[in-house]
């Protein structure tokens, strides 16, 4: 590069010190874990074959470990050798980032995105402290990633949207506004299979455990427009708001996934008993665990320094207020059909493979309406409830 622009090689590298170890180390930290780490994995993966198992296609747990070990170790020995400055939770960071993205990339191109992104995470560690505020979503996203494709848990366009809400969320809020979409991602997971044990086959809810890219914008448009105005504005209104959202999304989640254990559910809205499962229809169990949903998003803001005691009350107190006003929208407005051969309430469109008649709310009031107008309603209330105070 230096000779194309007439320059002397040796010139440049005697006048410009700090400008190679800034950029050549961490890249050959990237090129490094590439070659021992990601090598080395595939060795290990193949030699292993007792107590190995497959965690994510073709990759096991064994070339897993051995990728992150190996790739720490390089990125260890480059700061005592280079006097980099990396401390050794960041070596495992870079580490973990490695194995990662080994693991998530396809057609082998792995020799250039952990080249790449173990360089650029090695050349911050060194050059902007702040990345440490942004670390864990850096680190953690692959394995995200990674989790939701091998259990099925969105579609294509779902992930696709789910990674740019995730995006700009982390890019505001940094690791607080990551863990809290997580914890809602991986939490509302867990309901659905505890909700499938009870109930394995859903004749109800018009959509299944995978969800799509409209139920993705329902539960994360919100939130992610709390955390844009909060970027816009630094008034911490806007934090509250965001947690208030999440908080709320999960409460409504966990009150549907636990409501189809309980033996009695009722419509308080339209004063008659319902089946469970169907949107509107409240029930002590559910009401329990949509008060707990609400309790541990906010909890979770709480231990980041986000809430204190007060606004941890506050927000929760929102978050299940805007389940229940989801529950009012799901009674009174949200569209239901009656299937004409087996005579079942449900939400879809078609049952028992012909078309069902509306007899209640309207047709473009479904669920996902409900559902972002919930999210809304919460996060509204509890922006509005800290203004005043």
């Amino acid at each position: 590069i230096a000779n194309r622009f007439g320059m002397d090689t040796f010139d440049v590298i005697e006048n410009h010190p700090e400008w190679l170890t800034d950029i050549m180390l961490p890249f050959g930290i990237g090129v490094l874990c590439t070659s021992v780490g990601d090598g080395f994995a595939g060795v290990c993966g193949q030699l292993v074959k007792k107590y190995n198992p497959r965690i994510y296609g073709n990759k096991t747990l064994v070339g897993f470990l051995a990728n992150f070990l190996l790739s720490s170790a390089v990125a260890l020995i480059f700061t005592e050798v280079y006097d980099m400055n990396i401390k050794i939770w960041q070596c495992f960071m870079i580490g973990l980032l490695a194995a990662g993205l080994e693991l998530i990339t396809v057609f082998g191109l792995d020799n250039i995105t952990i080249t790449l992104g173990v360089s650029f995470l090695s050349y911050a560690f060194i050059t902007y402290p702040v990345i440490n505020s942004y670390i864990v979503p850096i680190v953690v996203t692959p394995f995200v990633i990674a989790a939701v494709i091998e259990k099925k848990v969105l579609t294509r366009w779902g992930l696709v949207l789910a990674m740019m809400l995730d995006a700009v969320i982390s890019l505001v809020l940094g690791n607080f506004g990551f863990v809290l979409l997580a914890a809602f991602l991986f939490g509302s997971v867990l309901v659905d299979k505890i909700k499938k044990r009870r109930k394995a086959c859903d004749t109800i809810t018009k959509k299944g455990d995978c969800r799509d890219a409209v139920q993705v914008i329902a539960n994360g448009l919100i939130p992610m427009a709390m955390a844009v105005l909060y970027s816009g504005t630094m008034n911490p209104a806007f934090i509250i708001g965001y947690v208030a959202a999440l908080a709320e999304a999960f409460a409504d989640t966990a009150a549907s996934g636990m409501g189809v254990y309980a033996n009695s559910v009722y419509d308080i809205f339209r004063m008659k008993k319902t089946i469970p499962g169907l949107s509107g229809g409240m029930s002590v169990v559910g009401t329990l665990a949509s008060l707990f949903g609400a309790f541990l998003i906010s909890g979770i803001a709480w231990t980041f320094g986000a809430l204190n005691v007060w606004l941890f009350l506050i927000v929760s107190g929102c978050a299940f207020l805007g389940a229940i006003f989801d529950s009012f929208l799901g009674s009174l407005l949200q569209v239901k059909y009656k299937c004409k051969v087996c005579a079942e309430i449900t939400e879809r469109e078609v049952h028992c493979r012909k078309r069902t008649e509306k007899i209640s709310g309207f047709y473009f009031f479904d669920n996902d309406v409900v559902n972002l107008l919930g999210g809304a309603f919460s996060a509204v209330l509890a922006v509005t409830v800290f203004a005043l105070l």
